[in-house]
């Protein structure tokens, strides 16, 4: 009788206790990032796309090991995934007579969650593709 009944109490509790999502704690959304690799990522942006063309949200510089950027809060309600930019690897070459600027995109779509602070982690897997800065379809402007 007394295993059955902590049984049901364990079930009450079980199913009382908070779910898995976490609530809502402010009454915006915004986020932050960092990383744990021991470099330094220069002239970090962060975008977003619409329309075909790539839109900046923030700059945050540069980001050192460990040091979480400064946090950006998201006014368009509207925006859904943000993606990182920075100028780490940088290189130019001349096409066509012209000097044109590449820098790298995380291959990481940063999916927002409304209402929080989203604290997003540059992993070591995430790896970057070369994209045009002078570009608006490639580069946040």
């Amino acid at each position: 009788m007394k295993k059955l009944l902590l049984l049901f109490v364990l079930a009450v509790l079980v199913s009382c206790s908070k779910s898995d999502e976490p609530e809502p704690d402010q009454e915006y959304t915004s986020f932050t990032f960092v990383h744990h690799s021991d470099v330094i990522f220069p002239g970090c942006v962060v975008g977003y796309y619409r329309n075909g063309l790539c839109h900046k949200l923030a700059e945050l510089g540069d980001l050192q090991k460990d040091r979480e950027s400064e946090e950006v809060i998201i006014e368009d309600g509207s925006i859904v995934d943000v993606y990182l930019f920075t100028d780490y690897g940088k290189f130019d070459e001349i096409i066509n007579g012209e000097m044109v600027w590449h820098v790298i995109k995380a291959d990481t779509i940063y999916t927002l969650k409304r209402n929080i602070l989203n604290r997003f982690v540059i992993t070591e897997d995430t790896k970057g593709v070369y994209v045009v800065k002078d570009d608006p379809v490639q580069y946040p402007h």
